[in-house]
C-alpha cells in the first residue's frame, strides 16, 4: 500500500488543514467580489472575516447578505487533484453553512438558481430545489454550478460522486420517493490535470455548441432518451475536436476506437482523459473569465514531472 500510494502521490490532508485553506480562500474571494461589486457595503472585510472564521453575522444587514448569496452564486473553484472529494466535500459544507446564515429561509439562493436554468423549465426546477429540506436546494445549486474537481485515478473520481450524491440524498424528503441524482459528469472528471492539449478543432461556434449541450444535459426531469440524444452531441463535439484521444490512451489507431473511448469515459468515467484542455471540458466557464478558486493537495512524490509539463505549469 505504501509503495502504489508513492507512486501516485496519494496523501491525505487532515481536516483542519482543509478548513483551514477553504475558509482562507473564501474570504479572500468575497472580500473582493463585495468590494468589487458592491462598493456601498461598509466594513466588507471586517463582516467578511467574523463570518468566515467565527460564523459571526449580524442579521442587520441585508445589502451585505445578498451581497454574499451572489458572491456566492458566482463562485467558481476547482480541485485539480481531488482525490476522493475531501476538498470539493469541505468547500460544499462550507459553502452550504455561510449560506444558512446569510439567506435563512433560502429565498435569495433559489431566485439566483433559477436564473440560470431554461424559463420553460424554471416551475420544475424550482419544485427540485424546495420540495427537500433547504439544505438540499444550496447544495444542489452549489454542486451543479459552483465545484469542479479533477483526478486522474477513476476510483477517486467516482468516491467524489458518490460522497455529493449521498450528502444530496441526506437532506431528502423521501416519504413519496427519492428524487434522482443530478448529473455531475461533466463537473468532477477523470482526466491528468497537467496536461494541457491542443484541439484540432478549436472555434467558438464549437465550444458554443458544446456548453448549450451542457446546459440542456443537466436541465430537471428531462428523459433518458433526451440525455442520451445530448450526450450524443456532446461525445461527437469532443470526438471531432480530439481525434487523437483514444491514441494517447492506447497507442493504437482503430477506426472508430476513438469515439467509443470518449463516450466511455464522458459516460462512465472508469478510464482517465490523457490530458485536460478547459475549453472543452469546461466550456461554460470561457465567460466567465475561469476559476475564481483552484485548490487542493497536489500529488507529493510519484512520477518526476517532465520538463514540457513543468514549463508549462
Amino acid at each position: 500500500i505504501k509503495s502504489i500510494r508513492k507512486q501516485t502521490g496519494s496523501y491525505y490532508t487532515p481536516r483542519k488543514v482543509i478548513l483551514e485553506m477553504i475558509n482562507d480562500s473564501l474570504n479572500l474571494y468575497l472580500s473582493k467580489y463585495i468590494s468589487t461589486h458592491y462598493p456601498d457595503v461598509k466594513d466588507t472585510k471586517t463582516k467578511v472575516n467574523d463570518l468566515v472564521y467565527y460564523n459571526l453575522h449580524d442579521d442587520k444587514n441585508p445589502s451585505f447578505d445578498s451581497a454574499v448569496v451572489d458572491a456566492l452564486d458566482k463562485y467558481k473553484v476547482l480541485d485539480p487533484a481531488c482525490g476522493s472529494g475531501a476538498f470539493p466535500m469541505g468547500m460544499l459544507h462550507r459553502m452550504v453553512d455561510i449560506l444558512k446564515k446569510v439567506d435563512t429561509n433560502n429565498d435569495k439562493w433559489v431566485e439566483l438558481k433559477l436564473k440560470n436554468v431554461d424559463k420553460a423549465q424554471q416551475a420544475d426546477f424550482n419544485k427540485v430545489l424546495t420540495s427537500h429540506l433547504d439544505d438540499y436546494g444550496r447544495k444542489l445549486g452549489i454542486i451543479r454550478d459552483s465545484i469542479y474537481g479533477i483526478d486522474i485515478q477513476p476510483l477517486a473520481v467516482q468516491i467524489t460522486k458518490l460522497r455529493f450524491f449521498i450528502s444530496l440524498l441526506i437532506d431528502q424528503k423521501t416519504e413519496k420517493g427519492i428524487t434522482p441524482m443530478p448529473n455531475i459528469e461533466t463537473k468532477i472528471i477523470c482526466a491528468d490535470s497537467l496536461k494541457n492539449v491542443k484541439t484540432d478543432m478549436f472555434s467558438n461556434d464549437a465550444i458554443t455548441k458544446l456548453t448549450d449541450a451542457r446546459n440542456r444535459y443537466y436541465q430537471p426531469d428531462i428523459s433518458q432518451e433526451e440525455r442520451y440524444t445530448i450526450a450524443e452531441e456532446i461525445i461527437v463535439t469532443l470526438d471531432t475536436a480530439f481525434p487523437s484521444f483514444a491514441y494517447q490512451i492506447t497507442g493504437k489507431r482503430i477506426a472508430g476506437q476513438n469515439k467509443e473511448l470518449i463516450r466511455h469515459w464522458f459516460t462512465h468515467g472508469t478510464i482517465a482523459a490523457p490530458f485536460f484542455n478547459m475549453e472543452f471540458f469546461y466550456p461554460e466557464l470561457t465567460e466567465c473569465g475561469g476559476f475564481d478558486c483552484v485548490i487542493g493537495n497536489p500529488p507529493y512524490g510519484g512520477v518526476k514531472i517532465s520538463d514540457d509539463v513543468r514549463n508549462n505549469l
